[in-house]
């Protein structure tokens, strides 16, 4: 009891107490660490160190989710945890390194443009996308995406309380025997909320865990709690919105370093993030407006500018180059909305002027300018007696 009273009162226990880690497991973390002599030079790396090997000793481990050897994986989890937009930083982190062969199952019928948004990343990507709600339709997808090296499966919300849907959910993820079936979970979403849906999902199978939205919270000890209660390996960590970018892949160092340091800004933003921001908005504007060519996937309907996102995402082959916005335009691509904003609203101002035009001519004052202008200036127009 003295040594476990010694214990609590080390500014280590207290740390991972602020940072809610559980008790038992802050107090098993600084019994380890505090036994150990630290020289002050390199005190913060030789607690990264320690408190990643004391990580590991109890229990906890790491399996990657971008350089996985499985060839079909499937992200569940609750609705807003990020699935999709995982699904799609994963197929677009091996398209950029073409390393694999990736398509996109969508088992999602259920929620409102989900597979426009896929649609639209896979189409930029430039790799295939499936639609599949039935058995029938799940055993045609599959046996079509036979050729490829990496299936990724993305699949509807769940609620814990809608067993009939986790029994379909289990029955499909069976159906194509998924080799590694990721719960996608927030880490600003309730730690109980987390433990209490895993307790419904056994029939499913979960081996991993993908923790998404660390930009939305400073406080990491339940990502350390729920690894230690479910006793499931974490996969990867995505902090944002950007693509493949913000998502990496989960290792014991890093949980380590999120643990001791809190919000740490390489993990809020990705890199050189932060140097972008500290620009003036019209800077970045004028880089913007400043590039002379545009470049569209040819089996997309967008372009883009050269310096956006989507640009390094399109293959090689799939690349058609415009030296001009109004080139593009003439082509019938779209402009992006996230990179050429000012080709939009440029396109939305002429739209709603030939849409005044066409309104000031239907409604017949165009005529009635034209009659008067036939008149004359000269001409005296009767008055109508009383």
């Amino acid at each position: 009891m003295h040594k476990d009273g010694k214990l609590r009162d080390s500014w280590l226990y207290r740390h991972l107490i602020r940072h809610e880690v559980r008790q038992e497991y802050a107090l098993e973390i600084a019994s380890e660490l505090l036994t150990e002599p630290m020289e002050k030079e390199i005190r913060n790396e030789q607690l990264l160190t320690s408190l990643g090997r004391a990580l590991h000793k109890m229990g906890i481990d790491a399996r990657s989710v971008l350089t996985t050897n499985a060839r079909r994986v499937a992200l569940i989890g609750p609705a807003g945890a990020g699935k999709t937009a995982c699904a799609a930083k994963i197929a677009a982190f091996h398209a950029m390194n073409g390393c694999r062969k990736v398509a996109l199952v969508s088992l999602d019928n259920y929620r409102i443009a989900a597979a426009g948004q896929l649609q639209r990343c896979a189409d930029i990507i430039g790799i295939p996308l499936l639609l599949a709600h039935k058995p029938d339709e799940l055993r045609q997808a599959f046996r079509q995406l036979q050729s490829c090296d990496l299936v990724l499966i993305d699949t509807a919300a769940i609620c814990k309380a809608d067993t009939r849907a986790i029994e379909k959910l289990a029955k499909d993820l069976k159906l194509i025997a998924a080799d590694e079936i990721h719960l996608v979970c927030s880490a600003s979403r309730k730690e109980k909320d987390i433990v209490d849906l895993t307790r419904v999902l056994d029939e499913v199978g979960i081996n991993r865990l993908l923790f998404t939205k660390l930009d939305e919270t400073a406080l990491y000890g339940s990502l350390l709690n729920l690894l230690m209660q479910l006793q499931l390996p974490a996969s990867g960590f995505s902090h944002g919105r950007q693509i493949p970018s913000s998502l990496e892949d989960a290792t014991i160092e890093k949980l380590a370093e999120l643990i001791l340091k809190g919000a740490n800004p390489d993990i809020a933003q990705p890199a050189g993030r932060s140097e972008m921001r500290k620009k003036k908005p019209g800077a970045i504007k004028a880089r913007r407006l400043s590039a002379r060519s545009f470049t569209a996937n040819k089996n997309s309907h967008l372009f883009h500018a050269t310096d956006c996102t989507w640009t390094r995402l399109i293959k090689k082959d799939n690349r058609v180059v415009f030296s001009s916005a109004a080139e593009a335009l003439a082509r019938k691509f779209k402009p992006c909305r996230d990179c050429c904003k000012d080709i939009v609203a440029s396109s939305m101002d002429d739209r709603r002027a030939k849409d005044r035009a066409l309104a000031h001519k239907s409604n017949g004052s165009g005529r009635f300018t034209k009659g008067l202008s036939e008149v004359g200036p000269t001409a005296k127009i009767p008055v109508r007696s009383a």
